[in-house]
């Protein structure tokens, strides 16, 4: 992608984010309030808007030329084949009735549809007792109120089929864009590598294989869901987090992208404020997972000149400030929880600690630690070759001889690797610390950094200098099926959902007969 094509991606994914912020604001707060917190958010959506045309405008005008020499089709025809595979595989996902729904499905249905016939904001009867509902509506919203206008159970359920592809091709292009993968070729070659990095935005995942058939000895079938052998922790692969939680994935991704992008340019600083403060109303666990990355910001615009001007610009300090009113709305209603659900370092919860350190161990090494420590060796290695290359890098520090190698041989930026670096960081800790009955900051707050982790591999993958695969071919060729094997559990959600396919939403009669209380472990903790 070119710089024009990135901001267009970035002024389109800012939309799409802050859309049901919009809705939620207008349909959960009172008129006074909605009106100023409202108008806030339209002008920043009208900031945004206003750069995509313009920015529309420019890369047209910009194409015209080449256009005029090829047609639009062939183009863009090297883009199709990754397009295909990713909208295939999205509609086994279970997303508006496409595909075999898993059993997170009878949160995911019940609560679409009781924002369509519930007034705003929408409450759960307990014991013949109205409460009020507090969870982060932001995923649901648009279509929950496309289906609220239409009075359309089947309605609200294509709107979220669409809305849910659009913001899955969206991640996917952030994908790409952070990986930084050359696409500088010819579009046979291009499409090729385009479609290897489509292959593991869907299917990447940790060593499930191993850890549920040899670890935990469970029985082999292609159609179990094995992520979470782990059994108290679980990071998710990404076929896996799309099937079962679309409303913490998408925007997770997409939260990810725009972070990524702005520690790369800082121009970038004066949408970030409500971006942020919109994907808290989609989930606020990956604004955590991505938080890290908010100091690795404020260190870069603090210590670069270039960077810190863009501190003090005024659009920036406006939207930003207005962000922090949005924010703090945000926080009171999601603050208004009475946190019935376990909080603590996960030691205060498991009794048995010598156990407790080895589920880590393996659960830290299968799901990350092994392939991190191998793509790591790689690059070390690969330095080490540089220093016998070159003479006069005998001089130099091995910092030095690193910056030059990573470049040199697999043509990364210093801050990918540094991003890379701090996502592993994250991905160590986050077990340590539990939040929800399932844990669920450990499964939806490690979502960032793992899409951080993918987007990594796939440069490594693809962009390695022939001759390192050649010298260290053994190594590299490891990486390749290590990650390989980490597309298992991925293949069994396919599998399971090809298994017991179904298209259409449920019937709407059969979601009137549901209630919120059909688990109320679970209902608890969105009181």
């Amino acid at each position: 992608m070119n710089s024009k094509k990135h901001k267009i991606l970035k002024s389109i994914t800012l939309l799409y984010i802050v859309i049901p912020l919009l809705i939620f604001l207008i349909g959960w707060l009172k008129t006074s309030v909605a009106a100023i917190a409202g108008g806030l958010t339209a002008i920043y959506i009208f900031a945004v808007a206003k750069e995509l045309v313009k920015d529309i405008l420019n890369y047209w005008s910009s194409r015209k030329k080449s256009l005029e020499n090829e047609s639009n089709l062939n183009s863009f025809a090297w883009i199709i084949p990754a397009c295909v595979f990713i909208l295939v595989v999205f509609c086994f996902s279970g997303i508006g009735g496409a595909g075999y729904q898993n059993s997170d499905y009878l949160e995911h249905n019940p609560r679409l549809r009781e924002l369509i016939i519930q007034d705003w904001p929408i409450s759960l009867t307990i014991e013949y007792k109205a409460i009020n509902y507090v969870y982060y509506f932001g995923y649901y919203l648009p279509a929950g109120l496309i289906g609220k206008i239409v009075q359309s159970w089947l309605v609200a359920n294509v709107v979220m089929f669409f809305w849910s592809l659009a913001g899955v091709f969206l991640a996917f292009a952030w994908f790409v864009k952070i990986s930084r993968i050359d696409l500088t070729h010819q579009k046979r070659e291009k499409a090729k590598r385009l479609f290897s990095v489509s292959l593991l935005f869907i299917l990447a995942g940790g060593l499930d294989l191993i850890g549920a058939y040899i670890v935990k000895g469970m029985p082999f079938d292609i159609t179990t869901h094995v992520d979470f052998w782990p059994e108290i922790f679980q990071y998710s692969s990404n076929t896996t987090l799309l099937y079962w939680v679309p409303q913490h994935t998408i925007i997770a991704w997409l939260l990810t992208g725009v972070i990524a992008d702005t520690i790369y340019h800082p121009q970038n600083l004066r949408f970030l404020g409500m971006t942020i403060a919109a994907s808290s109303m989609w989930s606020p666990f990956s604004v955590v997972g991505i938080a890290p990355f908010f100091v690795l910001i404020v260190i870069i615009y603090s210590w670069e000149p270039e960077y810190r001007k863009h501190l003090y610009n005024l659009q920036s300090f406006f939207l930003n400030i207005s962000a922090i009113l949005i924010s703090s709305i945000i926080l009171l209603y999601l603050a208004s929880n009475e946190y019935q659900f376990p909080i603590g370092w996960i030691w205060e919860f498991e009794k048995e600690r010598a156990q407790l350190l080895l589920s880590l161990r393996e659960f830290w090494i299968l799901e990350f630690g092994f392939l991190s420590i191998l793509v790591l060796l790689l690059i070390l290695l690969a330095s080490r070759i540089e220093f016998q290359n070159a003479a006069k890098s005998i001089e130099k520090s091995f910092v030095s001889r690193l910056h030059i190698s990573i470049g040199h041989y697999f043509n990364i930026n210093p801050r990918q690797l540094g991003i890379f670096l701090v996502a592993i960081i994250i991905l160590i800790l986050l077990p340590l610390f539990k939040v929800g009955l399932f844990n669920d900051l450990v499964m939806r707050g490690s979502i960032p950094a793992l899409f951080l982790v993918w987007s990594f591999v796939g440069k490594i993958l693809i962009d390695t200098n022939p001759q390192i695969k050649q010298r260290l071919r053994w190594l590299y060729i490891t990486i390749l099926v290590v990650t390989g094997l980490g597309f298992y559990s991925s293949i069994a959600e396919i599998a399971r959902s090809i298994d017991n396919y179904h298209f259409g939403p449920p019937k709407l009669a059969v979601m009137e007969e549901y209630t919120f209380e059909f688990d109320p472990d679970k209902v608890i903790q969105r009181v």
